[in-house]
C-alpha cells in the first residue's frame, strides 16, 4: 500500500465504523477450495498482481482495470497468469464523481507472450442476493484472533498468491457514503454494492476480502450463457490486519454496472494482426495466425491469442483478411 495502508486499506464509511480499503481473499470455515476440484468460477488468468501490493482485472486482450487508491502508475509491472506487463497508458474517472477506478493499457514485457484473457462486464442493476466468486492477490487467513471486534482471523502472507473465495451480494438500498481519501466511489448509492462475512456463511467458501485485494474481481455467473461476468472490484473493510465474522463484517466492491459504459468507451482498442503486442504487425504476428489457423474453439475471453478478431468462435478467412489489411503497418 502506498500512502493509503497499502492497496487495500478501506476508507471511512460515514454510516458504519471506519471501514478500510481492500485487502486478500480470507476464508472461513476452515479449509482452502480445492482449486482443481472446484472448477464453477472464472478462468483464475483473469484476476492479475499489480505490482507488490494490490490486485488487478483484465477486461480486454490489451487492457485492466483497478482501483486507484495503491501506489503505482505508468510503468507499473502487473501480473497475469505469470507473465509480466507493463502500464503504458492510464485513464482515470473523472470528476465531478472520482471514484477509485482506473482502465489501464498494458503492454507485454517478452514481445510475443499471451494476451490478456478476460470476462465481459455485468451491466445490469439486479446484483441484490445474488451469490458472486472473490479473487484477488491478497494476504491471508492466519491466526484466530478474539478481541473487542469480535472473533475472526488475522491476515498473513503477501501479494504473491492468487486466492478466491464466496459470498453473497446483500440489499442494495442503503444510505452510506464511503470517502477513500480523495475518492468518493459511492457519493451516489449505486456507485457501490456490499457482501458480508459472517459465521454461518450463506455460501461454499464464505470469504473475505484483505490487504492486497485491492482491485481485485468480484463475478456473477450469467444464467443464460454461463459465462462469469465482472461485477465490482474489491474496495474496502471495515477493519485492518483481521477479517470478523462474529459479529459479521462487511466489505465493499465498487459497482461494475455504474462504470459500464465509461469502462467500455474508455477501452483502448487494439490493431488487428499485432497479436504479438509489440505494435507491429509482421512475421511475428504471421506465425500466431499460422499457429492458430482454424481452431474452432475461440470465444469472447478465449480469443485465440487475438487472432479470432471478430470474435465469431474461429479463425478462419474473415481473420486472415483482417490480418492481410493491416501487414507491415
Amino acid at each position: 500500500m502506498s500512502s493509503y495502508l497499502h492497496i487495500m486499506a478501506f476508507c471511512a464509511i460515514t454510516i458504519l465504523c471506519a471501514p478500510i480499503l481492500c485487502f486478500a481473499i480470507v476464508l472461513h470455515p476452515d479449509g482452502e477450495p480445492n482449486l482443481v476440484e472446484w472448477t464453477d468460477r472464472p478462468d483464475p488468468n483473469v484476476v492479475g498482481r499489480w505490482s507488490t501490493d494490490a490486485s488487478c482485472v483484465a477486461v480486454a486482450t490489451n487492457a485492466i482495470i483497478t482501483t486507484r487508491h495503491q501506489s503505482g502508475g505508468i510503468g507499473t509491472s502487473v501480473w497475469f497468469g505469470g507473465i509480466e506487463y507493463t502500464v503504458e497508458e492510464i485513464v482515470n474517472e473523472p470528476a465531478p464523481q472520482t471514484a477509485d477506478l482506473r482502465i489501464c493499457r498494458v503492454k507485454r514485457k517478452i514481445p510475443g507472450a499471451t494476451w490478456l484473457k478476460y470476462t465481459s462486464l455485468y451491466t445490469l442493476t439486479d446484483e441484490r442476493r445474488k451469490d458472486h466468486v472473490m479473487g484477488g492477490y491478497g494476504k491471508g487467513r492466519g491466526d484466530p484472533v478474539s478481541d473487542a471486534n469480535g472473533d475472526g482471523f488475522s491476515w498473513t502472507g503477501d501479494n504473491q498468491t492468487q486466492r478466491w473465495g464466496t459470498n453473497e451480494i446483500l440489499n442494495l438500498n442503503w444510505n452510506e457514503v464511503i470517502n477513500a481519501g480523495v475518492y468518493d466511489s459511492d457519493t451516489l448509492i449505486s456507485d457501490t454494492i456490499k457482501s458480508r462475512f459472517d459465521q454461518s456463511g450463506d455460501t461454499a467458501y464464505e470469504a473475505a476480502v484483505a490487504q492486497h485485494d485491492s482491485g481485485g474481481g468480484w463475478y456473477i455467473k450469467d444464467s443464460s450463457s454461463g459465462k462469469w461476468l465482472l461485477a465490482a472490484l474489491s474496495g474496502y473493510v471495515q477493519y485492518l490486519q483481521a477479517s470478523y465474522y462474529s459479529p459479521p463484517e462487511y466489505q465493499w466492491g465498487i459497482r461494475i454496472s455504474t462504470y459500464a459504459d465509461w469502462i467500455s468507451q474508455n477501452t483502448p482498442p487494439r490493431l488487428d494482426g499485432d497479436y504479438s503486442g509489440d505494435n507491429e504487425i509482421d512475421l511475428i504476428d504471421f506465425s500466431i495466425l499460422a499457429a492458430n489457423w482454424k481452431r474452432p474453439d475461440c470465444l469472447a475471453n478465449n480469443d485465440c491469442n487475438g487472432v479470432d478478431s471478430e470474435l465469431d468462435g474461429d479463425v478462419d478467412l474473415v481473420d486472415l483478411a483482417e490480418f492481410l489489411q493491416n501487414w507491415l503497418n
